[in-house]
């Protein structure tokens, strides 16, 4: 019956953040510090030796004691996220209760090209403004968290921790894919 709330919970938030997005006006939130993203490249990194998403987020559910979360899948990017799913060449993402109004999220994506990456990692510094803002008036935890996380970029990797692992998990990402 708890994992019932929590999962129920977790869709709340969810559409909550939908809703948000759906009647943000296209000029807000564009403001963002593009000092808070990170964009490396590695030439030795190829889409010809894809790295295993699914292995990474296997270790972050096992190293960071998530048990309750919902995988979100390709389509879920699309739906969750607004990311136009044909720029996706592979992903590994969830959502986790924890403390706070607004779940944690994970997000590794491959993207199709350098172009796509951008897009992304455009989409998701957005969302992660987004999520500041709106808690904002009512969740200091998640607004200080919001904030304090970011997203990173590594040729056609992209990544998004909204958690308050995101330090190691950027960290392990970034030694994953780079």
């Amino acid at each position: 019956m708890k994992r019932l709330i929590s999962l129920a919970a977790l869709l709340l938030a969810l559409s909550l953040v939908l809703c948000a997005c759906g009647d943000k006006d296209p000029e807000e939130g564009q403001g963002t510090d593009p000092s808070d993203q990170t964009t490396q490249t590695d030439p030795a990194q190829s889409a010809d030796d894809p790295v295993d998403l699914e292995a990474i987020k296997s270790q972050f559910l096992s190293d960071f004691d998530y048990t309750d979360y919902v995988d979100v899948d390709t389509a879920g990017l699309g739906t969750v996220y607004g990311i136009d799913t044909a720029t996706v060449a592979a992903c590994a993402a969830f959502n986790a209760t924890k403390d706070g109004a607004f779940p944690h999220e994970v997000v590794m994506i491959q993207a199709t090209d350098a172009a796509a990456a951008q897009e992304i990692q455009s989409i998701l510094t957005n969302h992660l403004a987004d999520i500041a803002q709106q808690a904002a008036s009512y969740d200091p935890a998640s607004e200080a968290l919001a904030k304090s996380c970011g997203v990173v970029a590594y040729d056609t990797y992209v990544g998004m921790f909204f958690t308050e692992n995101c330090k190691d998990m950027t960290e392990d990402f970034a030694a994953a894919v780079s």
